[in-house]
């Protein structure tokens, strides 16, 4: 059985303990279907024939009953329910006595002999109902007592008789139920044991026989995972175990072989032995045969490669040579074009300091000319103000020479009044002489008073000629104000934009002083650069030396 495949090693052990259950799966079912045709009969037949023959013998002793009640009552109605309840019981028993016939299994006569006796009780019913209604009680006891109570005490005797029968029959299926499950337990118990026994026995054989294979397949395959494949597997066997434990011995054979060959093969190219070649290609199989066309391709590649770098080596030498010449030669143009820069770099700052200074200067120009302005407004307002004034002045004088022309008119008419005056006291004669006084003292300072206005409007005459020729002159020099105010305003404007082209041209400047700076560190990393380059140059010609050395150590396949 060792041989076996696992499948059909579990088929067979399952197959037993299947057939097992089948077994007692059958005996459960035998078992429990007898059971149940017992208690089927048990009720259907026993107990039912029981409780039909027990009502039977009942509803006799109730017809009894009531059939000697009704003798007993002198009231029609009791009497006539009482002879109808003993119809019902007779009635009853008779049904019962027709499903006995039909279900009953023990001696007939019980059933003829209730039968015959119901006859007989059917046949003295009516004289005792008539007895009974009539209050003949006598006769009615008579009847009762001497045929119909003697045919229902037989017929009770017989349906006892199948209660008796109907009782032992239902102790024997009993029995036999008992014993049936009894039985049955028992078979299903030593079924279940055995089933349990050759299960248990069976699963063991089965587990150690698998165990044991995939233990040592297991502990194969962890040694397998830490990269050792120096294993040994002893089980043998032809089921599934069997063959994974034997493919696990060729895989880790085949491996030690692929794993010897790479280490080899990998030696000898440390070695610098490009020519080595597998020495058991077959090995290589499935997904191995790509490590071997790698290995072939890498070796081919490696040959390619050390080739062309031996054959680079010259040309990277001589041109190394040629580069090293360059960069020394471009380090001297460099440092050159370095010098050079910084000439034009400090000449570019002092032009860039005076430009500075200009704009400087331009700019407290502008400041200044704008507090000029300033001042020139205010000089502006203030002429302004004069001219207005000048012309409220001459406005005054024209009032004024209004004035006086009204005090000349008031002396003209006042001397005009003083001669009237003189004219009427030299007719009034010595009464008019104080008047006539008083005239000539009006008329001289009607005199005096003109003359005096004739002074001052000669005095404002000239006054105000003088502020016509004050007021022409202040408009002249407003107008000279506002024409000096407006070329100001350009000055200023002029002065504005000096200052803004001088901010440029600094701005300007210092771009171009920051531009040459950085061009100045160009030149200066360029020069280190180069004289870097020229090192770099003298160190890769070396190396090129160096490197031809080393490639000369390897085997090279020849092509």
């Amino acid at each position: 059985m060792k041989n076996l495949k696992i499948s059909v090693k579990l088929i067979i052990a399952f197959g037993l303990v299947l057939l097992l259950m089948v077994g007692m799966a059958i005996i459960t079912t035998t078992s429990t279907s007898r059971l149940n045709d017992s208690a089927d009969t048990f009720y259907n037949v026993n107990y039912l024939n029981t409780q039909t023959a027990e009502s039977v013998s009942k509803h006799l002793h109730s017809a009894a009953k009531n059939m000697l009640g009704s003798i007993l009552d002198s009231d029609e109605s009791d009497i006539k329910g009482r002879i109808t309840s003993a119809q019902e019981d007779f009635e009853a028993a008779g049904a019962g006595i027709a499903y006995l016939r039909e279900n009953y299994k023990g001696d007939v006569s019980d059933i003829n002999g209730v039968s015959d006796q119901f006859e007989v009780i059917k046949e003295y019913f009516d004289d005792f109902t008539e007895y009974a209604y009539a209050n003949q009680v006598d006769e009615a006891f008579a009847v009762y007592e001497g045929h119909i109570m003697e045919a229902i005490r037989t017929a009770i005797v017989h349906s006892d008789n199948m209660v008796d029968f109907v009782d032992q029959r239902s102790a024997a299926t009993y029995e036999d139920m008992h014993s049936t499950g009894v039985m049955s337990i028992a078979v299903v118990i030593v079924v279940s044991i055995v089933a349990v026994i050759i299960g248990l026995a069976m699963a063991t054989y089965i587990t150690k026989m698998i165990s044991s294979g995939v233990a040592e397949a297991e502990m194969a395959a962890e040694k397998m995972t830490t990269g050792d494949f120096n294993i040994k597997i002893t089980y043998e066997s032809e089921d599934e175990i069997g063959v994974l434990c034997r493919s696990i011995r060729e895989f880790a054979g085949d491996m030690n072989s692929i794993i010897d060959d790479i280490d080899h093969i990998t030696g000898e190219l440390a070695d610098c032995n490009l020519t080595v070649q597998s020495r058991c290609p077959n090995a290589y199989v499935g997904s191995f045969s790509s490590i071997i066309t790698s290995l072939n391709t890498l070796t081919e590649k490696l040959n390619e490669i050390i080739g062309r770098i031996n054959e680079s080596a010259d040309q990277v030498s001589s041109g190394s040579d040629q580069v090293s010449g360059g960069a020394q030669a471009l380090s001297q143009g460099a440092t050159q074009q370095a010098s050079s820069v910084e000439e034009l770099a400090a000449t570019i700052h002092v032009i860039s300091d005076q430009i500075n200074d200009n704009a400087a200067n331009a700019h407290e120009a502008n400041d200044r000319t704008e507090v000029v302005v300033d001042e020139m407004n205010q000089a502006n307002d203030k002429m302004r103000e004069l001219v207005g004034a000048m012309d409220e002045i001459s406005a005054s004088s024209d009032e004024t020479q209004k004035i006086i022309k009204t005090i000349e008119d008031i002396a003209f008419q006042t001397n005009i009044l003083a001669l009237n005056a003189a004219v009427e006291a030299a007719r009034a004669g010595a009464a008019g002489k104080g008047f006539a006084v008083v005239a000539d003292e009006v008329r001289n300072l009607a005199g005096k008073s003109a003359e005096a206005a004739k002074n001052t409007t000669s005095l404002i005459e000239n006054t105000v000629s003088s502020i016509n020729k004050g007021n022409s002159l202040v408009t002249e020099v407003a107008d000279k104000m506002s024409n000096a105010m407006e070329a100001t305003t350009v000055v200023a404007g002029l002065n504005v934009k000096i200052s803004d082209a001088s901010k440029q041209a600094a701005d300007s400047i210092t771009q171009v002083t920051v531009g040459i700076e950085q061009i100045s560190s160009v030149v200066q990393t360029n020069s280190a650069t180069a004289e870097q380059s020229a090192a770099a140059s003298e160190e890769l010609s070396g190396q090129a030396s160096m490197l031809k050395e080393m490639v000369s150590d390897f085997k090279l396949r020849a092509y």
